[in-house]
C-alpha cells in the first residue's frame, strides 16, 4: 500500500507534458493496484485475523515491524527529492529489477505451496511477475525511448547512485526480513504485544500440509 501512495503522490505528475514522465504515469497507474493482489494473498493464506483498531494500530507501529515502514518512508524521501523524470524513471527501473528478484525466487516456494493448498496466490509468485512483464514499459516501443536517453558522465554517475541506493535499502530491508524469521522460527510468541493477547505468528502457527 505504501508503493500505491509513492506512484500515485510522489513518482506521478499528471500535469507534466514531458515524455518521460509520461511513461512514468502510465506506469503508475498500472503499478498502483497490486496491493489488492497482497490482500487476496493475506486472505488465502488465512491470516486475515480481527483485532480492536488500536490494537491493529500498536502493532502495525511495533517496533519489530519498523523495516518494512522505514523503506516505505526512505522511497518517499528519495522520489521526492529527484531531479527530473528521467532519474524517477532510474530509480522506478531499479524497483522493477529487485521485484523481479523477488517473485522469482518466491514463486518457488508459492508452487509447493499450491501443491499442498491447492489454491491460487496473486501477490507472490509468477501470477504477479506475470503481470508485471505485461505493464507498458517493458513494451518495446517504450524500451526504445528509454534506450535512446543519453545521459553525460555526470549525470551517470547520479543514475548509478540512485540505482545503488535503492539495492542497497532493498538488500538491507530483505536481512532484516531473514533475522526476523530466524528469531521466530516456530511463530514464537511476539513481544509486547497489546493486552488483547490477539498472537498473528501464533495464528500463523495453524497454517500447515
Amino acid at each position: 500500500m505504501g508503493f500505491a501512495e509513492l506512484n500515485e503522490q510522489v513518482l506521478r505528475t499528471e500535469t507534466s507534458t514531458d515524455p518521460i514522465q509520461l511513461l512514468i504515469n502510465q506506469h503508475t497507474r498500472e503499478d498502483d493496484k497490486h496491493w489488492v493482489f497482497f490482500i487476496h494473498d493475506l486472505e488465502t493464506l488465512g491470516i486475515n485475523f480481527e483485532m480492536k483498531f488500536t490494537d491493529a494500530l500498536k502493532y502495525l507501529f511495533h517496533a519489530e515491524n519498523f523495516p518494512s515502514r522505514r523503506i516505505t518512508y526512505t522511497l518517499h524521501f528519495m522520489a521526492s527529492r529527484l531531479a527530473n523524470p528521467t532519474q524517477k524513471l532510474i530509480m522506478i527501473e531499479a524497483i522493477e529489477a529487485i521485484a523481479d528478484i523477488f517473485l522469482k525466487s518466491t514463486d518457488v516456494l508459492i508452487q509447493d505451496l499450491k501443491k499442498c493448498t491447492q489454491m491460487d496466490y496473486m501477490y507472490f509468485g509468477g501470477a504477479h511477475l506475470a503481470l508485471d512483464s505485461s505493464h507498458s514499459i517493458h513494451n518495446r516501443e517504450v524500451q526504445d525511448i528509454m534506450e535512446s536517453i543519453e545521459l553525460t558522465e555526470e549525470q551517470e554517475q547520479e543514475a548509478v547512485a540512485i540505482v545503488d541506493q535503492v539495492f542497497t535499502m532493498f538488500e538491507k530491508f530483505f536481512g532484516e526480513l531473514l533475522d526476523y524469521a530466524q528469531k521466530y522460527p516456530n511463530f514464537q510468541e511476539f513481544p509486547n504485544l497489546p493486552s488483547t493477547q490477539f498472537n498473528p505468528l501464533m495464528e500463523l502457527s495453524s497454517i500447515s500440509c
